[in-house]
């Protein structure tokens, strides 16, 4: 028989989510708006800090251009794009239906997690 990880249920009220969407509206019409290295006018808000290691921050990206949202984890607002451990775009909205999205990025997390506790790097003289 085999065994199974649930990872948990999601509820987000009504109330919450509508305060949340007036919060960041109200928040984007107060933000200063940049130029990017492109050209490209963004305007960026900090949403929270990471659970277990706080220095990463989950920042909203908004291009007032084109509408397009993108949250990314990184550890400051400057960081490169590169190096965001999590980069997710609003289009995912129009790719993938909201529980079969929570499943794939559950199943991820634990994979990585699972991975990264049976890969062993071994120092790079062991490696030649």
């Amino acid at each position: 028989m085999s065994s199974s990880t649930r990872i948990f249920n999601v509820i987000i009220s009504e109330e919450e989510l509508n305060n949340l969407v007036e919060k960041i509206l109200n928040d984007l019409n107060t933000a200063e708006e940049k130029t990017i290295g492109t050209g490209v006018k963004v305007i960026t808000l900090k949403l929270a800090e990471a659970s277990k290691e706080r220095k990463w921050k989950y920042f909203l990206d908004y291009y007032p251009e084109t509408g397009r949202l993108t949250v990314m984890v990184k550890v400051s607002e400057r960081q490169p794009e590169r190096y965001a451990i999590l980069r997710i775009s609003s289009k995912i909205t129009n790719a993938e239906e909201p529980e079969k999205f929570l499943e794939r990025m559950a199943k991820i997390y634990l994979l990585l997690k699972r991975l990264e506790e049976r890969i062993s790097v071994k120092p790079k003289e062991e490696l030649i």
